[in-house]
């Protein structure tokens, strides 16, 4: 029997506020890029991470699950491991920006919400997304590196440039705010023309309405939310 790893649900909203205080306590502005390499220096000395360290560990090292895992979080040893290729990418690369910060989230979630690991039987349900720490550290790292409320403001193309993240994460993380604005009641009666039309109003470029527009595959997203 397979195995499924889950922890304690939260939500978007609470993820919001994680990421407001992440920003906070490193004295960020929700205007500025998030400087991920200056935070795990820094975040090694804050106490609300509990003895919190990283370590920069070569490519090749058997830790790692082949070429594909650039890093991860211990939750035991309360350390990120990163292999240097992607530490010293992360200078210059946004995707690897995001590597880190979503391993970071991960530390957050479960050293100071208390979100622990867990393993579940699979029993053919699944897990809810919501109690998905894959989900959730997602979820953190992108309201970390865009803060929503600036996020709302912007269009993509702004986004990637002022907060120095990839193409897919600005699309990614506009959409997901723009379908958040709707109403929750209204949600199941969604169509992907009507957030395209949204997403019209709001400002978007033609190059986020091309991505949902017509899409039977953000109809199914729609349809699969749960809150």
């Amino acid at each position: 029997m397979s195995q499924l790893c889950f922890c304690a649900p939260t939500n978007k909203k609470q993820l919001i506020k994680y990421a407001d205080v992440i920003r906070k306590v490193f004295n960020i502005k929700e205007t500025e890029e998030f400087p991920i390499l200056k935070v795990l220096d820094l975040a090694m000395d804050e106490p609300m991470f509990n003895d919190f360290s990283y370590q920069v560990v070569e490519d090749d090292d058997n830790m790692f699950d082949g070429e594909t895992q650039l890093a991860f979080y211990s939750y035991l040893e309360n350390t990120i491991f990163i292999k240097s290729s992607q530490y010293d990418s992360a200078k210059v690369d946004p995707r690897s920006r995001f590597t880190l910060t979503h391993e970071f989230s991960h530390m957050f979630l479960m050293q100071v919400t208390n979100r622990k690991p867990k393993l579940k039987d699979d029993d053919g349900k699944g897990i809810q997304s919501f109690s998905d720490p894959e989900w959730q550290a997602n979820r953190l790292a992108g309201y970390i590196l865009i803060p929503e409320r600036i996020c709302q403001k912007l269009n993509e193309k702004e986004i990637e440039t002022q907060f120095f993240v990839s193409p897919e994460c600005a699309t990614y993380r506009k959409i997901n705010s723009i379908k958040d604005k709707i109403d929750v009641n209204a949600l199941f009666e969604v169509k992907s023309v009507d957030i395209a039309k949204f997403m019209i109003d709001s400002g978007s470029s033609n190059m986020v309405i091309e991505t949902i527009a017509d899409s039977e595959e953000i109809d199914a997203r729609i349809n699969a939310v749960r809150f």
